[in-house]
């Protein structure tokens, strides 16, 4: 729609850009219009800043004189917003900016929102009050930014200035604009339309709970992101958490190269979520878009805040497919569900060191109606502090260990043993230290080889079982080979020579349990080579 000045010569060329309040100045403007400039658009940033500054507006003074009516008597002029490039030299670029906000458009005439009883408010709905020209919430001091619509939206490509001109010289305006005429000087005055950037909220529920609580919140720049050609253009596109190396991976990159992270619950895993509070609008996508819109006219904002609901489970999950997923995941409360054999090559992958000494309270199971195979395993001990060690070293009361079979597993005792004295409970097991009398063990097959370093420390009181201590049933054993090695001392001719603290004529297996006795007094300048094989039990 173009907007009319009816009756007057509208000047030809952009004619003066003002940066300050200053120009406002009466003698300013009085000398502008004895020069005949006398028609000004005044750019309101409406709340946001010009330049990052305050108090800060662009007029633009122009002379209808300067301009040569067409063949119809009619003088167009067309707009150019005072952020447009071409309109600004090198170095003097103008912004303009609201924190938290963006831009939508330019309109001659705004509106105050007001609440039912006629009050003021910000855009989500807080009630302001008005001092001194300037708002803030009710009650305090705290600057507010009160929310509008607006209305006349200008398009600064289509619309125009002008007027004809038919005898005198007159000026009228067309009631759909709103304008002043202060002594002879034509005044239209644009506001910068601001809506608070669109927003995902995320909710959770407490387990057990029927309240949602607000987990967190992420915004986008609506118009920035539907603009041509944009960099941003999927900022208001979520993406739903996946698996991803054997975890729930929540973070993601937009096509800029920036970072998305879908919001973790702590203790918590993903597994679904909706677009309502009573699950009922699934997403079943990998991602999401938000479904907000912008009425642009009238520079309001349509389901701006997005909500999504999510449903989580209690713990963390993993879901195992190859070796290096478990090893780079340990987590001695995690719940595993392995989906494949895993090979560990005997040691190239690491099993993870935390299982060897800490207490697993999780789960470890293969996938439902599976047996899997975890395959050349070795797990080196090696803690000072640690009262018992294994595959794991201790599997608590809560924990879960099912359907596994361990091929081939390794439990290297590398010289490192509980170092307080006067303490007899402390155990040793290939697949593990302890067993807790709760925990539940169900269909589990261990067998591979124990290989015994330089115990400096071992008392004839600790335990060292062919496969594990306490609650073992539901845990078969097959085949145990026992080793016994030296501390290595150095490589000499391509030869490897250790030292040994182990006596290994001493290593005697029986009823399932070994035992050995140190050498005392060694000679450390004595060396021998590799290691002594002590048989299959």
């Amino acid at each position: 729609m173009k907007k009319k000045f009816g009756l007057i010569s509208v000047l030809a060329c952009l004619g003066i850009v003002c940066l300050a309040a200053g120009c406002r100045a009466d003698n300013e403007l009085e000398e502008y219009q004895q020069k005949g400039y006398n028609i000004s658009v005044t750019y309101d940033p409406n709340g946001g800043l010009f330049t990052g500054r305050t108090g800060v507006s662009v007029m633009d003074l122009f002379n209808p004189s300067k301009k040569t009516p067409d063949v119809d008597g009619n003088v167009r002029f067309q707009l150019v917003e005072p952020t447009d490039p071409s309109r600004q030299a090198a170095g003097s670029e103008v912004s303009l900016t609201m924190s938290g906000h963006f831009f939508a458009g330019w309109y001659h005439t705004r509106h105050l929102v007001k609440d039912g009883d006629g009050n003021p408010v910000d855009a989500s709905g807080k009630v302001l009050e008005e001092k001194d020209g300037k708002y803030y919430y009710l009650g305090t001091s705290d600057v507010a930014v009160p929310a509008y619509t607006y209305e006349g939206y200008w398009d600064f490509e289509k619309d125009l200035i002008y007027s004809t001109t038919e005898g005198a010289l007159d000026w009228e305006f067309e009631d759909d604009l709103v304008y002043t005429n202060d002594d002879g000087m034509y005044n239209l005055t644009l506001y910068a339309g601001w809506v608070p950037n669109y927003m995902f909220e995320y909710y959770y529920q407490e387990e057990g709970g029927s309240d949602w609580t607000l987990l967190s919140t992420s915004t986008f720049n609506y118009k920035a992101t539907n603009a041509e050609n944009s960099a941003t253009h999927d900022w208001d596109t979520i993406w739903l958490p996946d698996w991803k190396d054997g975890a729930m991976n929540h973070t993601f990159r937009y096509e800029n190269k920036e970072i998305y992270e879908f919001p973790k619950i702590d203790g918590y895993t993903f597994d679904k979520a909706y677009t309502d509070q009573e699950c009922t609008q699934e997403i079943t996508g990998t991602t999401f878009t938000h479904t907000g819109s912008l009425d642009v006219e009238h520079g309001v904002a349509v389901n701006p805040v997005q909500k999504i609901y999510i449903v989580a489970k209690k713990g963390d999950y993993y879901k195992i497919s190859k070796a290096e997923e478990l090893s780079n995941n340990p987590n001695l409360k995690g719940i595993y569900e392995i989906t494949a054999d895993l090979d560990f090559q005997n040691g190239a992958i690491k099993w993870p060191a935390a299982f060897t000494a800490g207490e697993f309270t999780g789960k470890f199971v293969s996938t439902a109606g599976n047996t899997f195979k975890i395959k050349n395993v070795v797990a080196t001990f090696a803690s000072t502090q640690a009262t018992a060690g294994g595959l794991f070293g201790k599997i608590g009361a809560s924990a879960v260990v099912e359907n596994v079979v361990f091929e081939n597993a390794t439990l290297n005792l590398n010289g490192v043993f509980y170092s307080k004295s006067g303490l007899d409970d402390v155990n040793y097991g290939l697949f593990a230290g302890w067993i807790d009398d709760n925990a539940a063990i169900a269909n589990i097959t261990i067998g591979g080889a124990i290989r015994i370093g330089a115990a400096s420390t071992w008392r004839d009181t600790y335990r060292l079982s062919l496969s594990a201590n306490g609650n073992v049933d539901g845990l078969t054993k097959t085949a145990v080979k026992i080793y016994v090695y030296g501390e290595y001392l150095w490589e000499e001719d391509g030869v490897e020579y250790y030292d040994y603290a182990v006596d290994e004529s001493t290593v005697v297996v029986e009823n399932g349990y070994v035992n050995f006795a140190l050498v005392p007094n060694l000679d450390a300048g004595e060396k021998t080579q590799a290691e002594f094989y002590k048989g299959e039990y």
